[in-house]
């Protein structure tokens, strides 16, 4: 985690990046619930004014993590329904009603968050407690596989020697409402341009991947500790998003490669080889995404950094101090070349100004 800031701007938000739900199932062992409320603790303590979450390209995992992580930022109640092989639904649900933290709250998503992510994203958003920050809609893995042992059924006698494995659906998740997170995944409050826009990774690009469909809504209790202006926030995000370069930069890449991915005829002549490769080695060039916003200030990673890795870290050992210095240096350059993250951190600076009561109209600064 980090404390960012924008260049002139008072406020501070805590940064944390989670990207994927691990669990070690050990006992005493990490987990990444453990781990993140360690930071957000940490980031309270430093008097953040708001925080962002990102689970940009996590693709899940331990879904206890998803369930308890989702009860640090709300009081108590359900946080997904699963749906077995049989019909059958069990709730999962935030029972303890300590909140962690209750100041604003943005969570991070894009075309690879999935799973965990989304039941996550989901569920805080269904609850009105964080705003969702990303491309036009998540990866959309609202399923659980199982793997079945196929030489261990009545079938190998009769086709033996071996059968194999076969991996099959056996649960589906549903969001508080009912809506499944399959298919479709999250849709995010506000949208921004997505440098993965290009690509068809998600589920329902799958030839077979399994349709979306909804059951019973939950009773749950919105939050109603600050509220947004959602409308305001959506507009301005998009009056920004419409004036900077590297958005435009972003947009432009991704019609680019949406193109190259649909052209289905290729030269054989080798002067029209070379001609294709040399625009397209322009185009890369020309696209690509190196410039750094030095007005992204960028504090507290050392903390993060050393308690994430206990007592391991030694900055008096000249090794450990090159290598902690090489990581800070990636992390802050790695965060600053990022345009979405930059349009978050300013989605967070109007939310922060709305929960201290500010009004805005669209030509308000």
């Amino acid at each position: 985690s980090s404390i960012l800031q924008v260049k002139n701007m008072a406020v501070r938000i805590g940064y944390i990046y989670l990207p994927k739900f691990y669990r070690d199932f050990d006992e005493n062992a990490r987990n990444c619930s453990d781990d993140v409320k360690k930071e957000v603790e940490s980031l309270k303590k430093k008097k953040v004014d708001a925080i962002i979450l990102d689970l940009r390209n996590n693709g899940g995992g331990a879904l206890e993590d998803a369930r308890i992580m989702s009860g640090f930022f709300i009081e108590k109640g359900p946080i997904v329904q699963i749906r077995n092989q049989r019909g059958g639904t069990e709730i999962l649900k935030d029972g303890d009603p300590e909140i962690t933290y209750d100041g604003p709250l943005i969570i991070m998503t894009n075309r690879f968050s999935a799973s965990a992510s989304e039941i996550v994203a989901g569920a805080l958003q269904d609850y009105g407690r964080a705003v969702i920050v990303g491309g036009e809609f998540s990866h959309g893995k609202g399923t659980v596989q199982a793997v079945v042992n196929l030489n261990q059924t009545p079938l190998l006698s009769m086709f033996g020697p071996t059968m194999g494995a076969l991996k099959v659906t056996i649960q589906k998740f549903y969001r508080v409402t009912g809506a499944s997170t399959q298919y479709k995944g999250i849709t995010p409050d506000i949208v921004v341009p997505d440098p993965f826009g290009y690509a068809e990774s998600r589920e329902q690009d799958l030839d077979y991947s399994l349709k979306w469909d909804q059951v019973e809504k939950q009773t749950f209790t919105p939050w109603a500790n600050g509220k947004f202006d959602l409308d305001m926030l959506k507009k301005r995000s998009i009056t920004r998003v419409g004036a900077s370069a590297r958005m435009k930069k972003v947009i432009e890449s991704v019609e680019y490669l949406t193109k190259k991915r649909k052209e289905t005829l290729v030269p054989i002549s080798l002067v029209e080889v070379k001609a294709k490769d040399e625009e397209n080695q322009q185009m890369t060039k020309k696209l690509k995404l190196e410039e750094v916003n030095e007005n992204i200030l960028v504090a507290d990673y050392e903390e993060s950094l050393k308690s994430s890795e206990g007592n391991a870290i030694d900055l008096k050992d000249p090794k450990w101090k090159k290598d902690f210095e090489q990581r800070k240096e990636e992390w802050v350059k790695q965060l600053r070349q990022d345009p979405g993250l930059e349009e978050a951190l300013y989605v967070a600076d109007d939310m922060v100004s709305m929960y201290r009561g500010h009004t805005f109209n669209l030509s308000s600064e």
